[in-house]
């Protein structure tokens, strides 16, 4: 039985649940993939997303950002297309329409300026199945005069999530080599803003569960406290 194998098992049996800065140094520790590894949570809430006031969905900057540099997409009029490649856009205006009229969509982000909305529903079938249909509820439609700090923030860390049918919000936040004080401060942010979101129509509990993991790793399962603002002893 390897070293590793052995910490897992002493520290499941003794443990059943862990606070972030303990599920964080196991979920590195088994970080064993020759590439640097994404840092994920999943978090099971007591929603119904079929009902529009329980649909979780939003964006979260997160303060140490992703460790990768995202390719960006800005749906906005020629009139400030150089403004958004200037501020870091890696497409816009009339470049990334005309690609997405060709029925392509070759980056990872997008964001739209309001006046562009309405242009943009015919492409939601493209759009739409790709998590990358521009909307207001995620941060994702801006106005003009703030645009240059969203695609920023955009660039550099900030992560859009959107509760599944079954209940599950996925996100992640960061890479397995980022140090366990950066990734605790990543965690806290995005965990803060679900619970920010907690639907008021919702009565009773609303994080069931939480687990983070690396991207081939073993899931840690996260203590109460630690998941849900309203638990006793929260630290959110």
């Amino acid at each position: 039985m390897t070293a590793r194998l052995l910490l897992r098992r002493v520290a499941t049996a003794a443990k059943a649940t862990y606070l972030p800065a303990e599920a964080i140094a196991l979920a590195r520790a088994y970080a064993l993939a020759p590439f640097d590894e994404t840092v994920e949570i999943a978090m099971n809430l007591l929603v119904n997303p079929r009902r529009g006031d329980q649909l979780v969905r939003g964006s979260c900057f997160l303060p140490k950002g992703l460790g990768k540099t995202v390719k960006l997409g800005v749906f906005t009029s020629e009139t400030y297309a150089a403004q958004a490649l200037a501020a870091g856009a890696d497409i816009a205006g009339d470049a990334l329409i005309a690609m997405v009229e060709k029925g392509q969509a070759d980056f990872e982000k997008v964001l739209a300026t309001s006046e562009m909305v309405a242009q943009l529903k015919k492409y939601g079938k493209l759009l739409g199945p790709k998590g990358l249909m521009p909307s207001a509820k995620v941060g994702t439609v801006v106005d003009i005069f703030n645009l240059d700090e969203a695609i920023k923030k955009a660039k550099e860390g900030q992560v859009t999530f959107r509760v599944e049918e079954s209940g599950v919000l996925h996100a992640a936040i960061g890479k397995a080599s980022f140090s366990i004080e950066n990734l605790v401060a990543n965690y806290l942010a995005l965990v803060q803003e679900v619970n920010r979101l907690r639907p008021a129509s919702l009565k009773g509990k609303y994080v069931a569960s939480a687990y983070l993991k690396t991207t081939h790793g073993p899931a840690w399962r996260l203590a109460a406290e630690a998941i849900d603002s309203k638990a006793k002893g929260s630290i959110l």
